[in-house]
C-alpha cells in the first residue's frame, strides 16, 4: 500500500510543486519531499496611465521590466462605468501575483512609476496640423522613437488655435510630460522632430509662421540648442 502510494505520488506530481529527495529513483524507506509554492498577490490602486506603461512595450512602456521582475501582472479600470473617457484622475486597478521576491520587486517598480508620476512636469508647443502626420510618423513610429529614448510621454492634446490669415494656420498642441529631466530631453528632440516635419509642408514659411504665432520660433530653436540625437545614451 506504502509503495503504491508513492508510486501514484511520484506520476502524478509536477515539477513546480514536487521533487524526489534524491534523484529520480526512490529507495524502500526513504522519504520524499513535496515543495508546495504558494503565490503572494497584491493589489495597488494607481493612475491610469502608469498602469498603461507597466502594460505597454511600446514608446517608454515598462512591460519588459514588469517581465524581469518574474511576478504576474494585470491591470483593469477602476471606474469602469467611464471606461470609454480617460482623465488625468482616472484611476487603475493593478494585480502582481508571484513568488514572495518576485511580487516583492514588481511592487518596488510600480511604486517607482507612481512617484516619478508624481513628480512630473510638462512642456507644451504647437504642430501645424498639415504636417501633424510627418510629425507622427507611421504607427506613430517617430514618437515612439523619442518616448523610448527620454523615457518621456508625448500627447496630442485635443487643443487646437487657428490663426487667420494663413492658408495651413490651424495647429495644435503637442505635450511633452515626465520628469524634468525626460521633458528636457523629451522635448528637445520633438523639436527637432517638429523642424523636419515641417519640411513637408506645402508652404514651409506659412507653416513656420503659424507655430512662430503659437509662442514657438522653430529656426531660432534650432540655433540655441544642442541637437541631441536619437541614438545618444537613454535617461534612465
Amino acid at each position: 500500500m506504502r509503495d503504491a502510494a508513492l508510486g501514484r505520488l511520484g506520476a502524478d506530481a509536477r515539477s513546480t510543486y514536487y521533487a524526489p529527495s534524491v534523484g529520480d529513483a526512490a529507495e524502500v524507506g526513504e522519504r520524499r519531499a513535496a515543495t508546495i509554492r504558494v503565490d503572494v498577490h497584491r493589489v495597488r490602486i494607481v493612475p491610469l496611465r502608469v498602469a498603461r506603461r507597466m502594460e505597454s512595450s511600446e514608446g517608454n512602456g515598462m512591460l519588459a521590466e514588469v517581465k524581469r521582475t518574474g511576478a504576474r501582472a494585470s491591470t483593469s479600470r477602476v471606474d469602469e462605468d467611464d471606461a470609454d473617457e480617460e482623465t488625468d484622475q482616472s484611476k487603475a486597478r493593478v494585480s502582481i501575483t508571484g513568488a514572495a521576491e518576485d511580487v516583492e520587486k514588481c511592487v518596488r517598480l510600480l511604486e517607482a512609476l507612481v512617484r516619478e508620476d508624481e513628480n512630473s512636469s510638462m512642456k507644451r508647443f504647437y504642430c501645424p496640423k498639415v504636417v501633424m502626420g510627418a510629425f507622427i510618423g507611421k504607427g506613430r513610429g517617430h514618437l515612439n522613437k523619442i518616448e523610448g529614448v527620454s523615457k518621456c510621454r508625448i500627447v496630442i492634446s485635443d487643443e487646437q488655435k487657428v490663426h487667420e490669415g494663413q492658408t495651413h494656420a490651424v495647429v495644435q498642441a503637442v505635450e511633452v510630460h515626465g520628469t524634468p529631466t525626460q521633458v528636457a530631453l523629451g522635448y528637445k528632440l520633438a523639436l527637432q522632430n517638429l523642424d523636419a516635419a515641417l519640411q513637408c509642408a506645402p508652404d514651409v514659411d506659412e507653416a513656420k509662421l503659424a507655430v512662430r504665432e503659437s509662442g514657438l520660433d522653430i529656426d531660432d530653436a534650432r540655433r540655441k540648442r544642442k541637437k541631441p540625437k536619437l541614438n545618444e545614451a537613454k535617461v534612465e
